[in-house]
């Protein structure tokens, strides 16, 4: 018979956001068991028999908890995802200052060309600010939307996608 391990999940209160664990959300902390002769020292006597109805009712508690458990994985890791975006972030409205310059300079040559209406040079200089501020937002944005990349959870999936295989074995050798 295979070896069987308990989990024992406890609910852990981050005071404060973490990297590791997302968003400063309820954490879930697992502490592994050992075999069942671990057991069997700490009540002090052999395990008891359970029906196969206690059974089955575990086996469904622990595959729903474990469902729990990969569903907060997901939420963790998509947290991680979005930490790493706040460069992004940061370059994104870096850009939409320089655009709302660049508007601000519109209006300033708009203003200078109607005052000066028999001197070109005081507005079409306005005119070449405007074409820099906007060229450098455009780099910016370029280089802050390259920076965006949010994709599946893979660590999740590959765990799902275990613990699928795992309970597959499992139910082939009954």
């Amino acid at each position: 018979m295979p070896e069987v391990r308990r989990l024992a999940i406890w609910r852990v209160r981050i005071a404060e956001p973490s990297a590791e664990r997302g968003l400063g959300a309820p954490g879930v902390a697992l502490v592994e068991s050992g075999p069942p002769s671990d057991h069997r020292r700490a009540t002090g006597g052999a395990l008891k028999k359970q029906s196969v109805f206690a059974l089955a009712r575990q086996l469904v508690s622990g595959f729903v908890t474990l469902a729990k458990l990969e569903f907060q994985h997901g939420r963790q890791e998509i947290g991680v995802m979005l930490a790493g975006l706040q460069g992004a972030a940061v370059l994104l409205g870096i850009a939409f200052g320089f655009v709302f310059a660049a508007l601000i300079t519109v209006v300033v040559a708009l203003i200078l060309g109607l005052a000066a209406l028999t001197g070109l040079p005081p507005w079409l200089m306005a005119v070449i600010v405007f074409v820099v501020l906007l060229s450098l937002a455009a780099l910016l944005a370029w280089r802050g939307l390259r920076r965006i990349h949010v994709g599946a959870p893979e660590e999740t999936i590959a765990s799902v996608k275990e613990d699928m295989a795992w309970a597959r074995r499992l139910m082939r050798r009954d």
